[in-house]
């Protein structure tokens, strides 16, 4: 397989969008507690596990369904989500088969509306842990995991918030945000993750910091992990200029 996998299935994923429309609590629409499993399933069935090399397209806010195939290829039970943003790979863990997501998420307002979606998705039955704070706080047991999987922040490019837990503002240089948020996010992936086991990260470069990718893969294979692949994450395209792409790292514990 090459370093970037080559398009093998294309999976339209119009499907968070469709789950944000079931979703929807206002004035006569379904209720999240009128959802059943099976029509979250149906929805999301277009995104079962690929065999073969893939080719992810994230349309319509539609990173839950990204998720949920990643989670089928290369997860097993348990799950740490380490940047959990709005909650699109908390998502796709409930329409997924596995057992337990546990996710990290240091901004109040999103970590609100993470607790909003466990609760609204109770009746699934699945084990959902929260933790309100930072990717670089949260030491997971030693060999616990079975797959780390998130899109962290891109420095200071995105802000959730200004509070004082935010990893741009705790690390404000380059130097400090690389070693103190993600080299200690890494570390602690390491740490959690089995043997064989596999750490993903979508993550990329911007046009005012070149250097994310590149200090990614460094510390990753610094701390012990093994580089097995780059998938690649189809971002929607803009006005019919075609379609961005973001990588995927995909790293394995040895």
């Amino acid at each position: 397989m090459s370093i970037t996998s080559k398009v093998r299935q294309s999976i339209v994923l119009s499907a968070s969008g469709q789950i944000q429309k079931l979703v929807n609590t206002k004035a006569g629409a379904s209720t999240a507690t009128n959802i059943t499993k099976a029509q979250i399933m149906n929805v999301f069935a277009q995104a079962s596990a690929a065999d073969a090399e893939i080719k992810i397209y994230n349309e319509i806010g539609s990173g839950a369904t990204a998720a949920k195939l990643i989670y089928e290829k290369f997860g097993g039970d348990v799950i740490w989500d380490m940047s959990c943003g709005w909650g699109g790979r908390l998502i796709g863990f409930l329409a997924s088969s596995r057992k337990r997501y546990i996710g990290t998420e240091p901004s109040s307002l999103t970590f609100e509306g993470l607790q909003k979606i466990k609760k609204d998705f109770f009746y699934l039955k699945k084990s959902v842990e929260l933790h309100k704070l930072g990717s670089e706080e949260f030491i997971p047991d030693r060999n616990s995991l079975d797959l780390c999987f998130t899109s962290p922040p891109y420095f200071d490019t995105e802000k959730y918030s200004d509070e004082d837990t935010q990893s741009y503002i705790k690390f404000p240089t380059k130097e400090e945000w690389v070693n103190g948020f993600l080299r200690k996010t890494i570390e602690n992936c390491y740490r959690g993750l089995k043997d064989g086991k596999y750490m993903l990260i979508n993550i990329a470069n911007t046009p005012k910091y070149k250097f994310i990718e590149e200090e990614t893969q460094r510390i990753a294979k610094e701390l012990g992990f093994v580089q097995n692949d780059t998938l690649q994450l189809t971002l929607s395209s803009v006005m019919g200029a075609g379609y961005k792409y973001e990588p995927i790292f995909v790293f394995k514990k040895n």
